[in-house]
């Protein structure tokens, strides 16, 4: 069953509806200094408590590596970003522990495919604020990128697919800039903003080709991810916050602002679909799929 809301097409409860598309295990979110998990039972999802800030800390984001299943966050009390399973059955420990010399993780993008982190990094002892790759296979102290002591980074995401980690710059035209992970080549910028406008939310679909971002004029957008162009609009019932693109499913999900729900459309935008999730007041979220 669809209703219409907002000129979008949305499902009605049990929302698992269309044909091929994957059905939504759970829903992660922070609420305060906890993460919840909302679970989809019969579509009908219901939350509860997953990890407490005994053993999570003050999270800010969070990131799923599906294939693992696993969930990220950075912890704001001591700057790591910590690693626990999907299931709650822990441990919680740090994929990356911030030294004592003032380390800062702003930002983080998860790459399923290689298993690695690419972090927006301040590095204490050098001064340096950097792109950093992360390999969780050996857990190897992270290897610089790119030197991003010029600017003003902000969100990261990056894809050993093929072989580019994203971010944005402020300074003070928004700018999404992209360069190769080998540290060849320079870095290219794919989209400048008006002057003092933003971008708030980047998200990439390197199976696709596709790189979303949602703009200062309040606009969704898909982009190719090569080399910025093709841009389509994707239509929202308000401001967005937060973006999550899943590539296996070829699906992105979002939240509209303090929304207690989470939104989907498909690569090619045919069809937004409304899940009744009920999760926190926080932005940050992040998907499962039933195998």
């Amino acid at each position: 069953m669809y209703v219409e809301q907002g000129g979008l097409r949305t499902s009605a409860l049990p929302f698992t509806i269309l044909k091929g598309l994957p059905d939504v295990d759970a829903v992660y979110y922070v609420v305060g200094q906890d993460i919840y998990v909302s679970k989809n039972e019969n579509g009908v999802f219901t939350g509860q408590l997953l990890y407490g800030s005994a053993d999570a800390g003050t999270p800010f984001f969070i990131k799923s590596d599906n294939t693992r299943k696993l969930l990220y966050w950075i912890n704001m009390n001591n700057g790591n970003v910590m690693q626990a399973p999907m299931d709650g059955s822990g441990p919680v420990k740090a994929a990356y522990a911030a030294d004592a010399n003032g380390d800062f993780v702003q930002e983080f993008g998860v790459d399923e495919a290689s298993n690695k982190l690419y972090l927006n990094l301040y590095q204490g002892s050098t001064g340096i604020m950097g792109l950093f790759e992360l390999d969780l296979n050996n857990a190897s102290t992270p290897k610089k990128i790119y030197d991003l002591s010029a600017e003003s980074p902000f969100r990261v995401e990056g894809s050993g697919t093929i072989g580019k980690v994203f971010w944005t710059e402020y300074t003070p035209y928004t700018k999404i800039r992209s360069t190769n992970i080998n540290g060849s080549g320079s870095a290219v910028t794919l989209f400048e903003s008006a002057p003092f406008t933003e971008v708030s939310y980047i998200a990439i679909d390197d199976k696709a080709g596709k790189l979303y971002y949602y703009d200062g004029q309040q606009k969704l957008i898909q982009v190719n991810l090569s080399d910025g162009g093709g841009r389509k609009e994707i239509a929202t019932t308000g401001s967005v916050s937060w973006l999550r693109a899943d590539p296996a499913s070829g699906l992105l999900y979002w939240r509209i602002n303090r929304s207690p729900d989470v939104y989907r459309t498909d690569t090619e935008n045919t069809f937004t679909e409304q899940i009744q999730v009920n999760v926190g007041a926080d932005d940050a979220f992040t998907i499962s799929h039933k195998q």
